[in-house]
């Protein structure tokens, strides 16, 4: 469902579509001229980004090399991610409200650079997820695991890195 709101005379039009495909408005205001407001739709990139996950546990289920794994991402899920990357930059610049979906969007801003590596390498995760069983398995909570780690490792001797695993975490 679409909802087109005239913000001065107040008129409504609630337009029905199968799905929220973009087909839907692009036909209703093909002829229009003027501005239009319109909310962030999130679904379309939380939906992007869940087809990710997916073709990355695919990747694994069929045991694909790490080298395979790092073409198939560039072909599979790279240009996704440029448009989506593209199009948080142009949102966070144009932005005025202070709100969550503002807040989100700079989240995003700051994020989305960082995940470079994982299309330059095939071992490279899209997540650190991968941590959570390993705490678990060590009965160690993971926010404490990771922060209290995140303070040591500067620190710590490099020959005695093995001190930081989660099975081995003993909390300062």
């Amino acid at each position: 469902m679409w909802v087109y709101r005239h913000p001065i005379n107040k008129l409504v039009l609630f337009d029905y579509r199968k799905g929220r495909g973009q087909s839907g408005h692009k036909e209703r205001l093909s002829s229009f001229k003027g501005t239009i407001q319109f909310d962030v739709v999130v679904e379309y990139a939380l939906g992007d980004i869940a087809n990710w996950y997916a073709l990355e546990r695919k990747y694994r289920e069929n045991g694909l090399s790490s080298q395979e794994k790092l073409l198939r991402r560039q072909e599979d899920i790279k240009p996704g991610f440029d448009a989506f990357k593209e199009w948080v930059e142009t949102q966070h610049k144009n932005i005025l409200t202070k709100g969550a979906i503002s807040r989100a969007l700079h989240y995003a801003y700051k994020q989305l650079p960082m995940i470079g590596p994982f299309f330059e390498d095939g071992r490279i995760h899209l997540d650190n997820n991968a941590i959570f069983p390993s705490c678990k398995e060590a009965d160690v909570n993971p926010s404490a695991w990771m922060t209290d780690t995140l303070n040591r490792i500067g620190n710590h001797p490099i020959n005695k890195i093995s001190e930081l695993l989660p099975s081995n975490f003993q909390k300062l």
